[in-house]
């Protein structure tokens, strides 16, 4: 799980504007993570596999 609480940016800016921050923070983790994973299994995030479109 992914909590924005572990990632201290509460303490870096001031308290009522962090809700603002984290969906950009929470889109960086998730990026870096859907590409790791695109390379770990040599599927680029750039080509979609659509039901009885493309081989498998």
């Amino acid at each position: 799980m992914v909590d924005a609480k572990d990632y201290a940016l509460s303490g870096a800016i001031d308290g009522s504007v962090v809700t603002f921050f984290n969906p950009m923070l929470h889109t960086a983790v998730f990026r870096t993570y859907a590409e790791a994973l695109a390379d770990a299994r040599s599927h680029p995030l750039t080509v979609r596999r659509y039901m009885w479109k493309l081989e498998y």
